[in-house]
């Protein structure tokens, strides 16, 4: 038989994932220069974990 468990997340973890997220780029944190981002899912939920900005080369 198989057993649910659910998981508690702390308030300042979940405070930390819903903020937007820069990027790291030559020392500094930046915002993609087309505003753009895209979601990143939990593999086991399916929900948005966060949304992370949409870089591209050029």
């Amino acid at each position: 038989m198989a057993t649910v468990s659910t998981t508690q997340i702390d308030p300042r973890v979940l405070s930390f994932i819903e903020k937007p997220r820069k990027m790291l780029i030559n020392g500094k944190w930046v915002d993609a220069v087309s505003g753009k981002t895209f979601p990143t899912y939990d593999p086991s939920t399916g929900e948005v974990l966060a949304r992370l900005p949409l870089s591209a080369a050029g």
